[in-house]
Formats: structure tokens, C-alpha cells, sequence
């Protein structure tokens, strides 16, 4: 709410041991553009990132990989409500969601309109499923077109007033202005779904595409699929990626960097030719920068996983999870090949 002089509010939760019965007080001596670097923790997941600036709780959260159950992000559905536990927020953007005197008075508050002033904890929950997410709709403006042997890059960016909210690894569907379409999975992390990111093989539909120029107007609609990081299984992560099935790989892979998840990870990445695939040197980088992050890549054959799996299974941790993407005979292939050197390891797949 706003102070009848027209400062911000800053609501703060005193007595956060009192369960529900929390008392509240505010003020308007300090500015939100003095919030810097505070720390949230939500419960109860125990989950942490932090608020640079004046950027709304929830912006930060999906910057930092944490996709809190939210739906507009713009104030109107009221789908992100959380409670104040501790600390102090300030409100930084308007909402037209009327929040109930009754939850008010509990703490409750709406994570896309409000920021942190100091350390915070929030009672949040976490959208940990593909179901918690809504079907969006969305006109999106083309950014980039990149062509890569037999991969098109397609780079697009989202009005700001209705980002797409989605998990990692998640497809949309992407029509096109003749009316055709096409299910696309995501290449981009959700920490940022203001701008979005596709990679899409050979075909008839890639080729309609490379005729959009900057600037065109498509629209998306999504998201779909259960092709999504786990997030609550430690230990080794490994993943398999042919030709542009490296596209949801990327979006898994840079969803986990920014998780600053401390697990062991392997990539391996196929091509049908002999020089380095697309996005190589991205992947070098990963490797250079991180701790045990091992990238390899080879030319496609029909035992072209068994060595790589082989060596790394003498070297490493066992697996927790695999991931695996590709055309069905890549990722029936390397499926079986890891059931018998891993029978307990837990797979997704991804066919495309």
C-alpha cells in the first residue's frame, strides 16, 4: 500500500516465532534504491538467493534459478502470494490484486510487487512440477537468427509486461505467421524468460523461419513437457546430447550452473560429422571455469556412447540422474546402455 505522503511503504514482521500472530509497522525514511544484496530465504524448501536493487522477490528468485509458484508476474492474478516471516519488504511496483484485510494482517504479500529491505524470510512455495506453471500465450519479437550446419538458432524476446514462466528443459509451441506450427523445446535458462531461446534442426519449418527477419512478430504458446531438471536428487549429473537436442541440454545445464549446485557433471555431445559441434566453445567454457565439469564430444557411430559411458564409469561417482536427448535411435541407444551400466539410475528423455 502506498503512505499518504506518496513514499513507498515498508512493511516489517516483527515476533516471527509467534506463528501466525504477527504485528506490523512502517515507515518511509529510507528509499528502495538503497537496497542492495539482500538475502531471502524461503521456506519452507530452505531455499536462498539474493535482491540486487530495487528487483521485485520474485525477479530475483527466477534469476537465480528458484521458480516460485507465480502466474502474471505484473500484480493481477495474485497466484504469488508468500508471507512475511522475518524481516522487512518494500513495495516497488503496483498491483492490481486485492489482497483481504484477514491475509494482510498474517503477513501476506505478493512476491512480483515487492523487495527486500535487509535479509528476509518469506513462507513461499516452489513450482516444482510441470502442472504448477499456467498455459501462457504470448506475441514474442524475433531477436537473432543464427544458422549452424543443420541447426537454426532462433533468439526471441518477450514483452516485459508478460514473460514466459516455465521450467527448464520445457517446450513451447511456436506458430508462425502462415499459420504453421511447431513443438520447440526451450535452449534457455527460466531465470530469464524475458529472453528466450530455441534450437531447431532441418525442415521445412527451420527453412520457413530463416525468412522472419528482425523485428517480426510470432507468438508462443506453452509451456508443455516433463522433460525438466530434478532438483531434489544429489549427486553425479550426467548428460547426453545429439546434434540440437543440445538445445533443452543447454537450458538443463545452465539452469543447474546458476542453482550453484556443487554436483560432478558430464556432458557428452554427438555429431554426424568430424569437426566440433555448434555452441563448442560454450561448452569448453563450462568446462574450464567449473569444477568437475567434464565436457566431451564425438562423431556419431552405433557403439559411439559405450566407450565414453565405460571410461566414466570407471573414474567417477555413479550417476543420480541422466539426462538424454536426441532422434529415438540416439536416446534408446544410450537409455539401454546406461540401464545396464547403471540399472538403479533414474533417466528423462527427451525425443526430437
Amino acid at each position: 500500500m502506498s503512505c499518504s505522503n506518496g513514499s513507498t511503504a515498508r512493511w516489517r514482521a516483527c515476533f516471527p516465532t509467534q506463528g501466525d500472530q504477527c504485528a506490523w509497522s512502517t515507515s518511509s525514511d529510507e528509499s528502495a534504491g538503497n537496497i542492495v544484496g539482500d538475502v531471502v530465504r524461503v521456506l519452507p524448501s530452505g531455499r536462498r538467493f539474493t535482491v540486487q536493487g530495487t528487483d521485485t522477490l520474485l525477479d530475483s528468485a527466477l534469476q537465480s534459478g528458484i521458480t516460485l509458484e507465480h502466474g502474471c508476474a505484473n500484480g493481477s492474478c495474485g497466484l504469488c502470494k508468500a508471507r512475511l516471516i522475518e524481516g522487512d519488504i518494500e513495495r516497488v511496483r503496483f498491483h492490481d490484486h486485492v489482497l483481504p484485510e484477514r491475509e494482510k494482517s498474517r503477513g501476506v504479500f505478493l512476491l512480483c510487487s515487492n523487495t527486500a529491505h535487509g535479509d528476509v524470510v518469506v513462507e513461499a512455495q516452489i513450482a516444482g512440477e510441470p502442472d504448477d506453471l499456467p498455459r501462457q500465450r504470448i506475441k514474442v519479437k524475433v531477436q537473432k537468427i543464427e544458422e549452424f550446419d543443420d541447426v537454426t538458432l532462433l533468439s526471441l524476446r518477450t514483452p516485459r509486461s508478460q514473460v514466459l514462466h516455465y521450467l527448464s528443459g520445457q517446450s513451447i509451441t511456436l506458430e508462425l505467421a502462415d499459420g504453421s506450427a511447431q513443438n520447440v523445446p526451450l535452449a534457455s535458462c527460466p531465470c530469464d524468460g524475458l529472453n528466450l531461446e530455441l534450437h531447431l534442426g532441418a525442415g521445412t519449418f527451420a527453412q520457413k523461419l530463416t525468412r522472419a527477419r528482425r523485428g517480426s512478430r510470432l507468438v508462443i504458446d506453452g509451456p508443455h513437457g516433463n522433460f525438466v531438471l530434478d532438483e531434489s536428487t544429489p549427486g553425479p549429473q550426467w548428460f547426453f546430447a545429439e546434434q540440437h537436442g543440445f538445445g533443452p541440454i543447454k537450458g538443463l545445464i545452465e539452469h543447474l550452473i546458476n542453482l550453484e549446485l556443487k554436483y560432478p557433471v558430464r556432458l557428452l555431445r554427438t555429431t554426424p560429422h568430424n569437426t566440433p559441434p555448434y555452441a563448442h566453445n560454450l561448452c569448453r567454457t563450462w568446462a574450464d571455469a567449473l569444477d568437475d565439469f567434464r565436457y566431451e564430444w564425438s562423431q556419431q557411430t552405433t557403439e559411439l556412447t559405450t566407450p565414453k559411458i565405460d571410461a566414466w564409469s570407471n573414474t567417477d561417482s555413479p550417476p543420480s540422474v541422466a539426462y538424454i536427448c536426441g532422434s529415438q535411435p540416439f536416446v534408446s541407444a544410450t537409455s539401454t546402455k546406461l540401464s545396464m551400466t547403471h540399472p538403479q539410475l533414474a533417466v528423462a528423455t527427451l525425443v526430437i
